[in-house]
């Protein structure tokens, strides 16, 4: 595998992990490939030591990135730190909605957000990677909703969604006599339709499973896939960021 750290912008490689990577290699894999020798320009070492600590949106996705007992956990995060500490970089994660973050971003309070969703109008202030890898969706609803089997079926039906959900505008566009609930993230759209609040939400596959689990949220059947050309780009970092370091490796991950 090539070393990520072979580009111009080699110094910072806070952009460089890849859920897709956790796929190909794992976790082991991974962290192994992180912690391989790396040669850095003198510049990229300068522009280290002036900026050592990246701030980090972690909006909750778990298993994949997440907060658990104030400490943030997942695998993203874990290979994040490892790639990190490879060149001297620190993390400073903060979780919030995701709208939030995307202001942050705006605003240079947080300087990279894990896993925003590809939107055009997001370019603006984004700075995405260019691999991209197709998320794998599916359609929570209550155990006792067996009608809602597929997204033909979903017409009519009250849609759980949250602030800036980069699906929202599809499943809008695909069902426009649904209504829409807002929660506040993924898990408050499962909520929402475990409580009868919402007839069902799109969610990540594996990371709805995984919250339904963790948090014990009944009344949920085994969800039914959905599939979308979601265009989904990971991570991103604020163009202009913490210098032109941060922005190049994000477009080269």
């Amino acid at each position: 595998m090539t070393n990520p750290f072979s580009c111009a912008a080699r110094g910072i490689v806070v952009i460089k992990l890849l859920v897709i990577g956790l796929l190909f290699v794992g976790l082991s894999g991974a962290v192994a490939w992180a912690q391989s020798p790396v040669t850095l320009t003198p510049e990229e070492r300068a522009w280290i030591a002036a900026n050592p600590i990246v701030k980090i949106g972690n909006p909750s996705l778990p298993p994949y990135h997440y907060t658990d007992n104030g400490r943030p956990a997942g695998y993203q995060v874990e290979i994040l730190d490892a790639m990190m500490k490879a060149v001297g970089l620190r993390g400073h994660y903060v979780e919030l909605p995701l709208a939030a973050l995307l202001d942050g971003l705006k605003a240079g309070t947080h300087d990279v957000i894990m896993d925003p969703i590809y939107k055009p109008e997001r370019e603006a202030f984004i700075a995405y990677s260019e691999r991209s890898f197709d998320i794998t969706l599916g359609i929570f609803a209550r155990h006792d909703r067996h009608d809602l089997k597929d997204l033909a079926a979903l017409k009519g039906k009250r849609i759980a969604s949250y602030r800036d959900y980069a699906l929202e505008a599809k499943l809008r566009k695909l069902l426009p006599d649904s209504a829409v609930i807002q929660a506040d993230d993924s898990e408050g759209m499962l909520r929402l339709v475990s409580t009868g609040a919402a007839d069902f939400c799109v969610v990540e596959l594996r990371a709805g499973e995984f919250i339904v689990q963790k948090e014990q949220i009944s009344n949920m059947q085994e969800p039914a896939p959905a599939r979308f050309d979601s265009g989904e780009k990971l991570p991103g970092a604020r163009s202009g960021g913490k210098g032109t370091h941060l922005e190049a490796l994000v477009r080269y991950a």
